[in-house]
């Protein structure tokens, strides 16, 4: 556990030995409980996770212990979704709802290493993955220090929502007029893990003009409701025709699509009980 120390901005630490048996992380996760029962934590979250056999072992038996004691105890790890996922961690990690904070994405691109479209891809793909394991991304909204622009920040922020990720470090609220109180009518559209792409999506959704749409495929879910219901949900990213973002301050926000026609290909013998934009 680090603790800031003030002014002078050195972190303190003790790290696990792993070679000193299962007895050590019988006693963090004791340690664990004891400090939720005197300060009432919601949650644990490990920075800096790498998986191995090791790291595997001692977090399944760490979560064991305190969800024995504590079932509600929620579980954060701050790692790289690609490499938890060849080390066959992601289930130990996020399995019953937990959540793999992701800061290597936003990194790279507010330094200007990338484009809209790549964005868009990573992140999406990076929360699906999870969301098939039962869990969620989170992603450092970092936009840089080289002044990112409004277009920047905009479509940061429509990435970051559309791709389904929640958003650490930066606010949006004062970065990117509506984009909180969207998020906030519209959280169940958003974040439901139950939520996962559309298989052939190209064929059964077509909103018209879809050129002008980011990878609006690869943004169409579906969410099985249970009693033969399905809920489909597609966000449509207006994308602008330059996609270079945080090194390009010519880039801008594209010309507002208004009144985009969708067709939606139902299955046999379904009906339709609301659809709304």
């Amino acid at each position: 556990r680090g603790i800031n120390r003030g002014p002078t901005g050195v972190w303190f630490y003790v790290q696990a030995n792993p070679d000193k048996g299962a007895g050590l992380f019988e006693l963090h996760a004791k340690e664990i409980i004891g400090s939720v029962r005197q300060f009432g934590w919601d949650g644990t979250r490990y920075d800096s996770y790498y998986s191995a056999d090791w790291t595997k072992k001692a977090t399944a038996q760490v979560r064991a212990i305190v969800e024995k004691e504590i079932p509600t105890h929620r579980w954060g790890y701050n790692s790289l979704v690609p490499g938890d996922i060849r080390a066959g961690a992601i289930d130990i990690m996020v399995s019953g709802g937990h959540l793999i904070m992701e800061e290597g994405l936003f990194s790279h691109m507010s330094k200007g290493g990338g484009v809209l479209k790549t964005l868009v891809d990573t992140m999406s793909r990076y929360r699906d993955e999870l969301a098939r394991h039962g869990g969620y991304l989170g992603i450092c909204f970092n936009t840089g220090e080289n002044g990112p622009t409004a277009a920047d920040v905009t479509y940061a922020s429509a990435a970051v929502l559309a791709g389904g990720g929640h958003p650490y470090y930066n606010p949006m609220d004062t970065m990117s007029g509506d984009f909180p109180a969207f998020a906030l009518r519209n959280s169940g559209l958003i974040w439901d893990i139950r939520l996962l792409p559309m298989e052939k999506a190209t064929e059964r959704v077509q909103p018209a003009g879809a050129e002008r749409f980011c990878l609006w495929p690869q943004l169409v879910r579906e969410a099985d409701l249970g009693g033969g219901r399905k809920r489909i949900v597609f966000h449509l990213i207006n994308a602008p025709e330059n996609q270079k973002m945080f090194s390009d301050p010519a880039m801008a926000v594209a010309a507002p699509a208004r009144d985009v026609s969708v067709t939606v290909q139902l299955p046999a013998g379904a009906t339709v009980d609301g659809a709304w934009a």
